[in-house]
């Protein structure tokens, strides 16, 4: 189901009990077509569906490999995926001293 939520050319085109959560099954066949033709970034197999949400950012990645190499899924609202080079950062410190 996470698969789904963040693959980057799929969304819910139906209610939550239509098809898969709302994934429809002819978008889904669809969007596996797409991923035959990407490579993973970090271990070079085709189907990676997940992309950077950074505009321009070549990075594709499988939902595992995207995860175990640093890359951030923020689970809510879009279901956006940053690669490592472009995951949002918050500097604790200066937001606790007021330094923002």
């Amino acid at each position: 189901h996470s698969c789904l939520l963040f693959s980057s050319g799929l969304c819910q085109a139906g209610k939550n009990e239509e098809g898969l959560w709302g994934f429809l099954t002819p978008n889904i066949k669809k969007e596996l077509s797409r991923g035959k033709r990407l490579k993973c970034s970090f271990c070079r197999l085709p189907g990676a569906l997940v992309g950077c949400h950074k505009a321009r950012c070549p990075y594709s990645y499988h939902l595992t490999c995207g995860l175990s190499n640093g890359c951030l899924m923020q689970y809510y609202d879009n279901f956006r995926s940053f690669c490592g080079n472009h995951r949002p950062r918050q500097n604790f410190l200066e937001e606790m001293m007021g330094k923002s």
